[in-house]
């Protein structure tokens, strides 16, 4: 009985589970063992399903215990840090003074040390005070202690904190430094000076009063300034002068041009507290030497401005003509105390002027109140020179012929001199009729 009951239970199931509509033999693909056979295959899906749900539990459950470890190690850090922090804070001390300011007790830092002297880890910034070079003992800080001014091992001075020391030794410093005539000076302190933590029954020194006292008469402090000057001298040139007769009296001019030097020289200055104490020259330096000056001076006697030749003058062998047709208005000679070096022709304004013999030119160019002049050079070391023109109508190299044009005059008249190797000479000498 309990068999028949068994073989239906299969045959409930395999009827249950029987496609809608479909013969068992034509799935089965076999005759007579269609049930059994479905009925396995059921179970193995069962089977395949159990294992996937199994490996999707087991991910779930390690991504859930991953995510619980990093969370439980953030945890721990943030206590561990919590803890340090607050074990950095607590070490950490502020000297407490009956003087510091609201200010001062904001700005100061914790050290971050233990009892043994070992860093926490906690990084203190050091302060303009720190590292500005006041002689505060190493390893400790006093700006916010009251602190006596040590100096040469003898105590000045006690003040409220030590940043108070500190800037009342520099002020002193800057104090005597402005009685230096100049900038530049390195103002230092001669004393030793340093800073102490004060005894508690020491008396605090005001502020003022302490400035007073140490940069009055009686302070125990020597401030010295050293100052380094450069001064720079102009060395005037010498000048000499050579008399020469080969040029008339009146004649003066530079052969040689001078130059002025240049020196330098470097003057230490000490002063203390103050006052000045010494000096002395370091170095003297010739930046640029002086060149020497030499002065021709003209000492022969020159002829009177009347006309008459004295027959003095070497021969040329050359047959000068007046440059213009125009009256004499200054002749050769002393005039009013100056040499003139040749003679002045009344030519009007435009009128041209004339080469008085053969040569060529060497040189046209504006010469001062001379104005416009040419040069022209001819035989036996002779030259003419025409001054006063409006224009020229020649230039350098132009070789011309006795009458040529060389430009024409301006509204003064034309100026017309000879020289025999750069000597001048009386045109009178050389050309006939210039006394009408």
């Amino acid at each position: 009985m309990a068999r028949n009951k068994s073989e239906k239970i299969k045959t409930d199931a395999s009827e249950k589970f029987r496609p809608s509509g479909a013969d068992i033999n034509d799935e089965s693909g076999v005759n007579g063992n269609g049930p059994d056979t479905n009925l396995d295959a059921l179970n193995a899906s069962d089977m395949h399903d159990k294992e996937k749900n199994d490996e999707t539990c087991r991910k779930h459950s390690v991504i859930s215990f991953i995510v619980c470890a990093v969370f439980a190690a953030a945890a721990a850090a943030l206590i561990l840090f919590g803890r340090t922090g607050a074990e950095r804070y607590s070490s950490a001390s502020v000297p407490a003074t009956d003087d510091i300011t609201n200010t001062e007790k904001e700005n100061a830092a914790p050290r971050g040390e233990n009892e043994d002297g070992e860093n926490h880890g906690l990084t203190v910034e050091p302060t303009e005070e720190a590292v500005s070079g006041t002689p505060f003992p190493q390893g400790e800080t006093l700006a916010h202690v009251k602190t006596t001014v040590i100096a040469d091992g003898i105590p000045i001075a006690t003040l409220a904190s030590g940043s108070a020391a500190e800037e009342l030794i520099e002020a002193v410093r800057v104090y005597f430094d402005g009685f230096v005539n100049g900038s530049g000076a390195v103002t230092s302190f001669l004393n030793e000076i340093s800073f102490v933590e004060a005894d508690e029954n020491a008396a605090v020194m005001p502020y003022d009063e302490a400035f007073a006292f140490l940069t009055g008469s009686g302070t125990p402090l020597r401030v010295q300034s050293r100052l380094i000057e450069h001064e720079f001298a102009t060395i005037l040139h010498e000048v000499t002068t050579v008399n020469s007769s080969d040029f008339y009296c009146g004649t003066r001019f530079v052969a040689e041009y001078g130059r002025n030097g240049k020196k330098m020289s470097a003057y230490e200055y000490i002063y203390i507290n103050g006052m000045l104490q010494s000096s002395r020259m370091l170095e003297n330096e010739y930046l640029d030497l002086p060149l020497k000056e030499t002065v021709i001076i003209g000492t022969r006697p020159c002829p009177e401005a009347n006309g008459v030749t004295t027959g003095e003058y070497p021969a040329s062998g050359i047959a000068f003509a007046r440059p213009v047709d125009a009256v004499v208005v200054r002749f050769f000679g002393l005039v009013n105390g100056s040499m003139h070096e040749g003679v002045d022709f009344a030519a009007n304004r435009g009128e041209n002027c004339k080469a008085a013999a053969a040569g060529t030119v060497i040189a046209v160019l504006e010469r001062g109140s001379m104005g416009l002049t040419a040069y022209v050079r001819h035989e036996n070391g002779f030259a003419t020179v025409y001054a006063g023109l409006e224009k020229a109508c020649v230039s350098i190299g132009t070789t011309v012929a006795a009458g040529d044009i060389i430009g024409t005059a301006g509204m003064d008249g034309i100026h017309f001199g000879i020289y025999a190797d750069g000597v001048p000479c009386d045109p009178k000498a050389y050309i006939s009729g210039l006394m009408q």
